[in-house]
């Protein structure tokens, strides 16, 4: 009877033991629960923290997410663009038009100095880099560029590649004094690397003053899937060129793409950019027509603008701006001298002239 007794006070206390045991493992499992719903439906985007920070130069990082505020570009900074325009896909054909139509709106026609597009070196010749080229000259016209203002470097069709480094390197060389060089970079970084090692060697100091602007991983990290597509001369990164130097500053925002953004090759929401052909604006109806020579070369749906969704964040400072927002945005505006004059009395905001 005493055996039996003391086996049951140590059965007692061993299940005051293991209740014990378990109880913290318990609790902290119970405290983890939301964490880790959080963390996936954050992953779904369910949820978007906009100043989440994404760092392309930590080699195990490679999250989508937007690099904290949008930089404001002031007065005195330069802006430069680069597309590559010839490799992958043929978004920029309809992208490059509409960031250059954007920049003007934005009245930063005189701040954009550098425009270097087809920036990816190939073999042979294919209609991607000539439609791309018809791109940019018909928007150049249509929007009233200065070309002796903003320098525009063709590196396939006109063989403008040193010539679009060379300049690149004097717009970085010429920056300082609170002036800074905001470079995005629609496509592959092999430009940008090849001018940022030229200034590393020639005025280091000057590296400080350069923020490059990308939206897609693509162009961050070179284990990305479709950069095996890529080929010769289009191999570095962002991550590359934030390796040259720490002092390289970059902004990173990747919700530009995609069927409620700025569009994709699947995306079909053509009645979010058909006022572009109604519109009584020479301009903006070129731009329409080059969205559908993309979509022609796609030969899917393929309304695709996502690069222009950079020059779109950093004019407004919507880092999730669309189709619709940027219809707002415009508001019926067309430049001077083409199709109608820019309405008077219009509604949009001064801050976002």
């Amino acid at each position: 009877m005493k055996m039996m007794n003391k086996m049951k006070d140590l059965w007692k206390d061993r299940r005051r033991f293991l209740k014990t045991s378990l109880a913290w493992p318990m609790v902290v499992m119970a405290a983890m629960v939301p964490l880790l719903s959080s963390s996936l439906c954050s992953a779904q985007q369910c949820t978007i923290d906009w100043t989440a920070q994404y760092d392309p130069r930590n080699s195990n990082q490679d999250r989508d997410e937007t690099n904290g505020p949008v930089p404001i570009v002031d007065a005195d900074d330069v802006i430069g663009y680069t597309a590559d325009g010839n490799r992958v896909d043929e978004d920029d054909i309809a992208a490059t038009p509409l960031a250059l139509a954007i920049f003007a709106k934005r009245g930063w026609k005189n701040q954009l100095v550098h425009f270097s597009y087809n920036s990816c070196p190939m073999n042979g010749s294919e209609p991607k880099p000539t439609e791309h080229k018809a791109s940019v000259e018909g928007a150049v016209t249509e929007f009233g560029y200065d070309t002796t203002v903003t320098q525009f470097f063709d590196c396939q069709v006109d063989s403008q590649w040193n010539a679009a480094v060379a300049n690149a390197v004097v717009v970085i060389k010429s920056t300082g004094n609170g002036k800074k060089f905001y470079w995005l970079q629609a496509g592959p970084h092999e430009l940008a690397y090849r001018a940022l090692e030229q200034v590393k060697k020639e005025a280091p100091e000057k590296l400080q003053n350069v923020v490059l602007v990308s939206h897609s991983g693509v162009n961050n990290v070179s284990t990305h899937p479709i950069r095996g597509s890529l080929g010769g001369g289009c191999g570095h990164t962002l991550r590359d060129c934030l390796a040259l130097d720490d002092s390289i500053g970059y902004f990173y925002t990747s919700l530009q793409g995609g069927n409620t953004n700025f569009g994709s090759k699947k995306a079909n929401n053509w009645a979010a950019v058909a006022w572009m052909n109604t519109i009584d604006c020479d301009a903006w109806n070129f731009v329409e027509k080059r969205f559908r020579k993309a979509q022609e070369m796609y030969d899917k749906p393929g309304l695709d603008a996502s690069d222009a969704g950079m020059a779109y964040t950093l004019a407004t400072r919507d880092p999730d701006g669309n189709f619709v927002t940027m219809t707002k945005w415009v508001d019926g505006w067309c430049p001077e001298g083409t199709g109608r004059s820019e309405p008077t009395g219009s509604t949009t905001s001064p801050a976002n002239r």
